[in-house]
């Protein structure tokens, strides 16, 4: 009848909008997915770049790239993250070669302690700032100790004192850089050690 013919077209209309509005929508992903494809290759190269600039060599910064991306596999961090604070640790005169050891024990503290990529780049200049000045100071110290970790009672530990006692010689001036960085460093790694492997067997990680 009639109606039926009329009821059959407007389902063949229905039909091919609906397959017009699902091609579109897969040309559109599509279209996404290669434009993001695009910036994801743009940044690596901006990376690339930056990591070349820092280490001298487009193949030492190429091997440091492999190497960070390895080690992003068995962390619970993103290897952008890692490749950000990589190049703060770098710029703050960290060698290459300690970059991804002092990263493990940083990023094993972070883990430990419940933060971030942006706590681990909070650590990284803490660090880097003491580094500079070649001495401990309250300030980068408070800045470690907002971040969670205890700074100050892994410092004191490591020099066989009391807190009150290592926060008077650092006021005095009398701590070293070089002494101090090194010994928190070693008190986290014995406090921390498996920090990230243990948030990566969590839900969170």
């Amino acid at each position: 009848s009639a109606a039926q013919r009329s009821i059959q077209g407007l389902q063949s209309i229905t039909s091919s909008a609906v397959s017009q509005i699902t091609s579109q929508i897969g040309s559109i992903g599509a279209i996404g997915t290669i434009v993001l494809s695009i910036k994801t290759a743009s940044d690596m190269e901006q990376t690339k770049v930056a990591f070349t600039t820092l280490m001298g060599s487009a193949g030492a910064a190429q091997m440091k790239l492999d190497e960070l991306k390895k080690f992003a596999a068995s962390t619970p961090f993103q290897f952008t993250e890692l490749t950000s604070t990589a190049k703060k640790m770098l710029a703050l005169g960290t060698s290459a070669e300690d970059v991804v050891p002092h990263m493990r024990i940083l990023g094993d503290a972070t883990s430990a302690l419940g933060g971030s990529s942006e706590m681990l780049d909070r650590m990284v200049v803490a660090f880097g700032q003491m580094s500079a000045k070649g001495r401990v100071s309250a300030q980068e110290m408070n800045q470690l100790a907002e971040t969670g970790l205890p700074a100050w009672k892994l410092l004191a530990d490591a020099m066989g004192t009391s807190v009150a006692k290592a926060m008077d010689l650092a006021e005095k001036k009398a701590i070293t850089s070089a002494e101090a960085i090194p010994a928190i460093f070693r008190g986290m790694q014995d406090k921390f050690k498996g920090g990230m492997e243990n948030q990566s067997k969590t839900i969170g990680g």
